[in-house]
């Protein structure tokens, strides 16, 4: 997460790839996978948004940004996501 966190400050944006696993037993950030893509577990099930709003949450909590500021720009009922993150 260092690395997104030092890219938002010095461009002000970043476009992440996320792979999410909804349902998990904890909500984590588990590391970049070997596609670049950041895997994440969220303890929410993937019914009505619940787990693209607990992904989004735990993007602004980590980064330090207003939840508005994360968005989904594809992949909104898929584990794999592009989102977007705005200082």
């Amino acid at each position: 997460m260092k690395i997104i966190k030092e890219n938002l400050v010095h461009s002000g944006k970043v476009v992440i790839t996320c792979r999410l696993s909804p349902g998990a037993k904890n909500t984590e950030i588990k590391g970049f996978m070997s596609d670049d893509s950041l895997k994440i577990r969220v303890a929410s099930a993937p019914e009505n948004g619940r787990a693209n709003l607990e992904l989004r949450q735990l993007l602004s909590k980590e980064l330090e940004v207003d939840i508005n500021n994360v968005r989904i720009i594809t992949g909104g009922k898929s584990k794999l996501k592009l989102v977007e993150i705005i200082k």
